[in-house]
């Protein structure tokens, strides 16, 4: 599992990326155990009242650090001139300068 991890980190890409998008089955990828476990536990947290809002964080973060974590190793593989990288480049930078002007200017 370390392997495998180590290899994605060290050569997955952006069209690699574009080629999983293309031919991912939507019902194949909800019923994966790694992604249907996660989903059956944030619905158990969100449903017990002193849980909701842990679960609810997950919902509002985990998409968000996912979605960071991927454009960081698509960045360190590919070249940012290229315009698939580049866009999820912008995409991470506004999302992260998003967050810091909800949370520090806006959250007081």
């Amino acid at each position: 599992m370390v392997e495998q991890l180590k290899g994605f980190v060290n050569t997955f890409n952006f069209d690699m990326l574009m080629n999983w998008l293309n031919h991912v089955s939507v019902a194949e990828l909800l019923l994966n155990p790694f992604v249907l476990g996660p989903i059956v536990v944030i619905i158990g947290l969100m449903s017990y009242s002193k849980t909701a809002y842990l679960g609810q964080q997950i919902v509002v973060y985990l998409p968000a650090i996912l979605y960071l974590s991927l454009t960081m190793v698509i960045l360190r593989n590919d070249v940012i001139s290229n315009t698939g990288p580049f866009i999820m480049a912008m995409g991470a930078f506004f999302l992260i300068i998003g967050w810091f002007v909800w949370t520090r200017l806006l959250g007081d």
